[in-house]
């Protein structure tokens, strides 16, 4: 222990060498070094609070440790829950209060008596209340997975430690009162308060009736027996614990450990490394996890380590399983403060960050618990930060735009913007303000200003900047060559298609994860956020057709695209398998549908999002039986007509739709036929390319 504790003073005063030192260990190229490390690694964790009371007096006055050096906050309020409390922990004193007294003395008693008892119809009912609770407490038990829990901190629970305060329950009344003060001397030796809650409360209430010239009993008790009394009573004190000390070079190693869980090699008593490597940061992570990850969250703002800290956590989280829930809550919460951090400090590689954090935050946030979209919304929305972490936040975008010339000699211009504006629009302009030819107008793009960032002629103004009270975003009309413009433009695009993947993914898990009992509240928020939106659908099935047949990452972006529109499609349906089958739905389903529809269109050839269509309009026909009996097919059908004939000679997209349309008809036989018919006919009139005279007759 003592020396534990001395490793752990080297590594503030000398960080350097003992980084070293570990690295030397965990790399080392015999399997018993590498083993052999991890558990000295979990050694030094185990005594990290001893650190302190080992060292002489008043050292903390001279002795300073760095603390942690993290550049970004938490939301505001925090989000989720810190844990999920144990239930009926084994460690707590059973309480047994005096129910079954009168359900044993009505057993006695004689049929005639008990049959018209009422004490004895109270004594079942209590007993049948007792027998329910019993059986609640042993689900909650079988539900509760004790080894996702810090047993060591959790089973030091001590009544008597609690704050006084008056118990609501019989129950709790009973374990406070379960500590006599015959005990006194005993807890005492281990430097532990005792004081019964309610006797405390009650003296504190004596004293404060007796300051307010209030007769009580206590005022007929002599002084003398008072300041006996009161040297009798402890106060009441909960003991604080020692500060933990683990610096940040040994945090550090745990990214050599993360490396070690794909270590399979034994040692010669059958233990392998991964198995150590995986047990040891299980531990850690259920013990202190803001400790674990404190090399993560310091790093996570430096620019050429962003990459390979997520790839990572990553690992970590693929190699562990799944995450305790006081881990998933710290992560998810630092994770939306590193999201604020990029957003309200602007850089070069802040938008590539964010979407990176989007593409990881998705996974944690299906292990946080107590986790609601109203609450999430709020506390984004206060933040300012919504438009970045959810998909379905509606802002109202800028009115105004301001651009600057090349040469900063140049007055610039203030354009207005629309709803429907285009960034393709507003160059035109700039390029007739600044007197550029039109034969150049290829070298010329709008960048902005803060971000350093090019946009895409074919964005809409609305998607990129949001409304904000006397701020106009300002912009630079930048001169470049058209190859590398369009570099810029193809990675630009990408970054921001992947950061909406994220959202997206984000709100599905999130949906996923909602308890069934709340399930239908959060989807008719979902709607409901959806309809206002004024970007939806189109956000959803926008496509850069432009920058898919280019040779470097024209592919790339394709299959981006493609993997979005199957994400939106998988959203749609949880959203409506989770709304009640008799929704009153009207013609705004139309929009929720377009989305489907879009999605076929853009890419009919995937077999993913084939299968994906397919299946998704089979299960909301079944839904919602009664909508699509009437009027549902009619919003679908003449798309699966259109791509059907387009794509004749693809046999796999042309058994899709023949089994989807097969599904329909064994679901609703002639209404599906009716409105099959309906959807044909357009479809099948052939336009008149001239028409003759007055007497209306096709020409020949």
């Amino acid at each position: 222990m003592s020396l534990a504790a001395m490793f752990l003073l080297c590594a503030v005063k000398v960080p350097e060498a003992v980084s070293d030192m570990l690295t030397s260990e965990f790399h080392h190229p015999e399997t018993v070094q590498r083993l052999n490390a991890v558990l000295k690694f979990h050694t030094l964790w185990r005594f990290r609070y001893q650190v302190w009371p080992r060292m002489e007096e008043g050292a903390q006055q001279i002795f300073k440790i760095p603390p942690p050096s993290i550049n970004f906050t938490l939301p505001s309020p925090v989000l989720g829950m810190p844990s999920v409390p144990m239930f009926d922990p084994p460690w707590v004193p059973q309480c047994s209060g005096s129910v079954q007294d009168p359900i044993n003395e009505d057993q006695s008693k004689s049929f005639s008596a008990r049959a018209v008892s009422r004490s004895h119809q109270r004594a079942e009912h209590i007993l049948k209340n007792l027998q329910q609770e019993e059986e609640k407490k042993r689900l909650g038990r079988e539900a509760s997975l004790i080894t996702a829990i810090p047993i060591t901190q959790e089973a030091c629970y001590e009544p008597t430690c609690t704050p006084n305060s008056e118990p609501e329950e019989e129950g709790a009344l009973y374990t406070l009162n379960f500590f006599g003060v015959e005990e006194v001397t005993n807890l005492a030796s281990r430097r532990l308060s005792v004081s019964p809650s309610c006797t405390s409360s009650t003296s504190h209430r004596n004293y404060s009736f007796r300051r307010g010239s209030v007769w009580s009993v206590r005022s007929a008790v002599s002084a003398e027996d008072e300041e006996h009394a009161a040297e009798h009573t402890p106060s009441p004190h909960v003991p604080q614990p020692p500060q933990a000390v683990f610096p940040a070079c040994i945090c550090a190693a745990v990214l050599p450990i993360v490396h070690l869980m794909e270590d399979g090699e034994v040692r010669e008593d059958g233990v392998a490394v991964s198995a150590v490597a995986q047990q040891v940061l299980w531990n850690c992570l259920i013990e202190d996890p803001s400790t674990v990850l404190r090399h993560f969250l310091e790093k996570l703002t430096i620019s050429n380590r962003q990459d390979e800290l997520m790839y990572m956590l990553r690992k970590l989280l693929l190699n562990i399983g799944d995450f305790p829930a006081q881990t998933s809550h710290i992560l998810f919460n630092y994770l939306v403060g590193l999201i604020m951090y990029f957003v309200r400090t602007p850089c070069e590689w802040g938008m590539d960050a964010i979407s990176a954090t989007l593409t990881f935050l998705w996974e944690v946030v299906g292990y946080v618990e107590g986790l609601f979209f109203k609450d999430l919304k709020q506390t984004m929305k206060k933040e300012q930060c919504e438009v970045k972490l959810l998909v379905t936040a509606s802002m109202p975008g800028t009115k105004t735009l301001v651009v600057h010339g090349q040469n900063e000699c140049d007055i610039p211009t203030q354009l207005p913007v629309h709803e429907d504006t285009q960034f393709e629009a507003l160059l035109k302009e700039c390029l007739e303000f600044f007197n550029i030819p039109e034969s150049q107008s290829t070298h010329y793009f709008l960048m902005d200003k803060r971000w350093n960032l090019i946009h895409y002629n074919k964005t809409y103004v609305r998607d990129i900047y949001p409304f904000r009270r006397s701020v106009s975003p300002q912009l630079n009309l930048v001169h470049m060559h058209p190859e590398k413009g369009q570099e810029l433009i193809q990675k630009q695009v990408f970054t921001r298609k992947l950061e909406e993947v994220g959202r997206v993914l984000f709100l599905i898990s999130l949906t996923q994860k909602i308890p069934t009992a709340h399930k239908q509240s959060h989807v008719s928020m979902l709607q409901e956020d959806l309809l206002r939106l004024p970007s939806f659908p189109r956000s959803a099935i926008d496509a850069e057709f432009s920058l898919f047949s280019d040779p470097q990452a024209g592919k790339e972006l394709f299959g981006l695209d493609t993997l979005q529109k199957s994400l939106w499609i998988q959203l749609l349906e949880e959203m409506f398998l989770g709304m009640p089958s008799e929704f009153p739905w009207g013609d705004e389903i139309m929009l929720f549908l377009n989305v489907f529809n879009g999605a076929l269109i853009l890419h009919p050839e995937d077999s993913a999002l084939l299968r994906q269509y397919a299946a998704t309009v089979i299960n909301s026909a079944v839904h919602f039986n009664h909508l699509f009996s009437l009027s549902g097919y009619q919003w679908i059908l003449p798309t699966m007509l259109q791509v059907y004939s387009d794509y004749e000679s693809n046999p796999q997209l042309r058994q899709a739709i023949e089994f989807a349309c097969h599904q329909f008809y064994i679901l609703h036989r002639k209404p599906f036929v009716l409105q099959l018919f309906a959807s044909v006919a357009p479809l099948l009139e052939f336009p008149v390319s001239k028409l003759c005279g007055n007497k209306g007759r096709p020409t020949q």
